[in-house]
């Protein structure tokens, strides 16, 4: 009898090495085992509640094993084995369990080993606790006995491939090196190791990807607030990175535990990402991290943002690891220099000529626009009033056929620099209103809000533009709101208060966006026609802060519903955030607590779901 949640099945395994990113192709157990032998010489398998569903599986894959079921006896009978593979069942495990596993961990570190943890898909954490334990291999349920093959083929082969590094640096490493006694990383020397592994077996192309993370602020909370809850930070910073690379890899259709995350000294970390890998890989993943960072954490009773910024670079067969890393660095201190959360990419055309690289991506970015290269997602906006998603925000996302999912903030610059800025805004306005009038009927009432800058008011065709937009494609101008982004300085405010009012009587609304983060907002406040407040997530963030944060942030609402302005807030993300804003007299919210930016299919198929349950 199969075990509660987990259903026992050979005929179609998940996406593994061999089937990159596809389904693998159907086989039976005895093909699976034909195919290819688990060569493991002493496997060790803990197992306290569904032992006899997990050795019918592992018989089925004709593997050698000590099994235990008692827990509390794992870690001393592990160390008298020889093992260096351990299989760990923590798919409802009490504590017992979960002490077992951080305590076979560390031996299987001491060993070189691997180690495989089950998990319930449904349990919250556990991914991330197996991992904090010391699972270099995660496997979640509901799994075969096919997948189950595939996992401990994988784990199998991290220990070949460690043996095979044991005249390298790694072998010289002692364990207590190897492991960052804070965090429970790899050390850096561990991951300049690992990476001089990759790139000397030089099979795939690149080898490698190294991704450094900074913490901001890190240095202000050391000094603010102490020692202890600095350290309590970095250790929920590690925890965070190992959770979110975790979830990316099985999302991605791998296994947990293939990429290594390591704390490089202080308030850095790093993320090494093995091949086969993209750059385009590595942006995506970058992008996940930021927005986890973004969320607030919890030390010493207090709550604090911090934010990250990343730097990426790529090597083949013959770079050094040294090398490498040092790329990632050079990357990492170009995104030092730009907001939080901003994110570089270091090429080789980037290192040779920074020059030639602009000219190459503006190029790209003309391209992109004459033949449909940039994708617009869509981001929902809830009505406080009636909790059901009421309005949607166009933004603009570009995926470079080298390098990947490109940050939005280097799409502008580029934009910006090469004089295509306005054509950009024409376009993406354009795409994002013809995406808009295709939507089913039952989106019939969604609102659509497209970003506009003081350079698109500037230009003297914007309102022909628009209306060439609207006409062709039919959408409703009613249903239309134009959002200024505030950050952006209007050189003459009456100009672009008339081109507004002429948009705005015409039947289409218009807001203000990151408000509290540009050069004069109460200027435009008098000065423009408005009939909605975008507070940014700064602000937002602020509802959470000290009493005089509050009382900021709730006279800027209250001055704006005086004025007969909409608020919208930005960057809600938990549900503590949307009690605040919904304290706050708030009408609408924005953020990851409803969704991120959606694609036209996927934002209709949510907002009819999310809709229908209200």
């Amino acid at each position: 009898m199969a075990a509660p949640g987990v259903k026992v099945h050979c005929a179609q395994a998940r996406a593994c090495e061999g089937w990159p990113g596809t389904a693998r192709p159907s086989m039976t157990l005895v093909e699976v085992r034909q195919a290819e032998v688990i060569s493991i010489p002493e496997l060790f398998v803990v197992v306290p509640r569904y032992a006899r569903d997990l050795r019918a599986q592992l018989d089925a894959n004709a593997v050698t094993y000590e099994l235990v079921v008692r827990a509390d006896a794992a870690a001393a009978t592990f160390a008298r084995t020889k093992a260096r593979v351990a299989l760990i069942d923590l798919r409802g495990a009490l504590a017992t369990a979960s002490i077992a596993a951080h305590e076979i961990g560390a031996q299987v570190a001491e060993r070189r080993g691997a180690m495989l943890a089950l998990v319930g898909r449904g349990e919250a954490g556990a991914t991330a606790a197996a991992l904090a334990a010391g699972a270099t291999h995660v496997l979640a349920s509901p799994f075969g006995a096919a997948e189950l093959a595939d996992a401990l083929r994988l784990a199998a082969r991290a220990v070949d491939r460690l043996d095979e590094a044991l005249a390298g640096r790694v072998s010289m490493l002692p364990a207590d090196a190897r492991r960052d006694a804070l965090t429970g990383l790899a050390t850096a020397d561990h991951a300049l190791a690992w990476v001089a592994t990759l790139l000397a077996d030089g099979t795939e192309s690149p080898a490698a990807v190294v991704m450094r993370i900074a913490v901001g602020r890190f240095g202000q909370i050391n000094s603010a607030y102490g020692a202890i809850v600095a350290d309590t930070l970095l250790q929920a910073v590690a925890e965070r990175l190992v959770r979110h690379v975790a979830e990316d890899e099985i999302a991605e259709g791998g296994d947990a535990g293939a990429r290594l995350v390591s704390r490089m000294g202080g308030a850095e970390f790093a993320v090494v990402m093995p091949g086969p890998v993209t750059l385009a890989d590595a942006g995506r993943l970058a992008s996940r991290i930021v927005a986890a960072c973004e969320a607030p954490f919890a030390a010493g009773g207090r709550v604090v943002y911090l934010g990250v910024r990343v730097g990426i670079a790529s090597g083949g067969a013959g770079d050094g690891a040294d090398a490498l890393f040092r790329r990632a660095a050079a990357a990492l201190s170009r995104a030092r220099a730009g907001a939080p959360g901003e994110i570089e990419i270091n090429t080789d055309i980037l290192d040779t000529d920074p020059l030639a690289h602009r000219a190459a991506l503006e190029a790209d970015l003309r391209r992109a626009i004459a033949d449909g290269g940039l994708d617009v997602h869509f981001q929902p906006q809830v009505s406080l009033d009636t909790g059901k998603i009421a309005g949607v925000e166009a933004l603009v996302r570009w995926t470079h056929p080298e390098f990947g999912a490109l940050p939005v903030e280097t799409l502008l610059d580029v934009a910006a620099a090469s004089e295509y800025g306005t054509r950009l805004g024409v376009h993406i306005r354009a795409r994002a209103i013809a995406e808009a009038a295709k939507w089913p009927a039952a989106l019939a009432d969604l609102k659509l809000a497209v970003n506009v800058t003081a350079g698109d008011l500037a230009a003297p065709d914007f309102n022909r533009d628009l209306d060439a937009a609207l006409n062709e494609s039919g959408f409703e101008r009613s249903r239309l709101t134009l959002e200024i982004t505030e950050s952006d300085l209007i050189e003459n405010l009456d100009a672009a208060g008339t081109t507004l009012a002429a948009a705005q009587a015409s039947g289409i609304r218009i807001a203000l966006d990151d408000f509290g983060t540009g050069y004069s907002s109460l200027s435009y406040l008098k000065s423009l026609p408005l009939d909605c407040l975008k507070l940014d997530k700064r602000l937002t963030r602020d509802l959470a802060g000290n009493a005089r944060d509050r009382i900021i942030v709730r006279g800027i609402v209250d001055m704006a519903r005086a004025l007969g302005i909409r608020v919208t807030a930005e960057g809600v993300e938990t549900e503590t955030d949307l009690d605040r804003v919904k304290a706050a007299l708030c009408d609408c919210y924005q953020g990851y607590l409803c969704a991120p930016a959606l694609d036209s299919a996927a934002l209709a198929a949510f907002t009819i779901d999310w809709n229908s349950r209200l």
